[in-house]
């Protein structure tokens, strides 16, 4: 889990979460709603991929636009707890085809994020912890 997390609200505007994702150099963005409720993930891929259609459009288009079709489930927006196994937010990135979780607590809250780096780095981890040598190159 990476914590803190970078955070845009459902109604700004694409271009803006464009300009947040180069300020921090990351690549996902936790999507919040007013009352700080989470709508999902924001990735550099989904902004970027709207660019070429309508660079202009990115300034009109909301970042709730762009992620509430894709980024929710049956229960509501995508997300593990920070106590679930990294197996389970494995499983849920693979079924659901994404790169990035919300990490929440018993509130609710987001307080991290879990992505694919995430998941590499406990897989290597957990292999030097049981003797395995890292490929070097």
């Amino acid at each position: 889990m990476s914590a803190p997390v970078a955070v845009v609200r459902e109604h700004d505007s694409a271009w803006h979460a464009l300009v947040r994702l180069t300020e921090t150099g990351l690549r996902h963005l936790v999507v919040l709603d007013d009352t700080d409720g989470l709508v999902g993930v924001l990735d550099d891929r989904l902004v970027l991929s709207r660019w070429p259609l309508d660079g202009l459009g990115t300034r009109r288009q909301t970042v709730g636009e762009l992620v509430r079709p894709i980024r929710s489930g049956p229960g509501g927006p995508l997300r593990v707890r920070a106590d679930d196994p990294v197996v389970a937010a494995a499983a849920l990135m693979l079924r659901c085809q994404v790169d990035g979780l919300p990490v929440v607590d018993d509130a609710g809250a987001v307080i991290g994020i879990v992505t694919g780096s995430d998941l590499v780095r406990a897989m290597v981890q957990a292999a030097v912890q049981q003797g395995e040598r890292p490929v070097t190159g």
